[in-house]
């Protein structure tokens, strides 16, 4: 069973938050263009059936239909990019204390940025894969 079989299973049978208010192809191809996001498969699959994702005390970044532009993804990856902006590849996915800064790159691989060390390490090669791995060991 592929990855985002498993994920979309393990949403069905437990209380996993995410947006009913999606955005269409055609708004994220438009939000890409305009902030120049080169996003992957798996990253743009997540924001067209989800929007985001929250677990319990655990949310991923996203984009709906009703913040558009205004949606923490877009907001934190522009905040980013003015810190960083050799590292426009990079999409915000969660955020919260400086250890805990995740990206996601236009291959789906999940990047930790580790500020003390000013480090970027990826950390998993597939977004699903992450996502999954971290709400099952909530």
């Amino acid at each position: 069973m592929n990855t985002r079989l498993k994920l979309d299973m393990f949403i069905c049978k437990h209380d996993v938050d995410y947006t009913e208010n999606t955005i269409t192809e055609v708004e994220l191809e438009s939000l890409c263009s305009r902030f120049e996001l080169n996003i992957g498969r798996e990253l743009r699959a997540y924001l067209l059936k989800y929007g985001y994702l929250g677990y319990k005390h655990v949310e991923f970044f996203g984009i709906n239909s009703v913040q558009r532009d205004m949606s923490d993804m877009i907001r934190k990856t522009l905040s980013f990019r003015k810190e960083f902006p050799n590292r426009k590849n990079l999409i915000a996915i969660k955020g919260g204390r400086d250890d805990d800064q995740l990206f996601v790159n236009e291959k789906d691989e999940v990047i930790r940025y580790v500020p003390y060390r000013n480090q970027f390490i990826c950390v998993k090669n597939s977004l699903f894969e992450y996502i999954l791995e971290v709400f099952e060991n909530i």
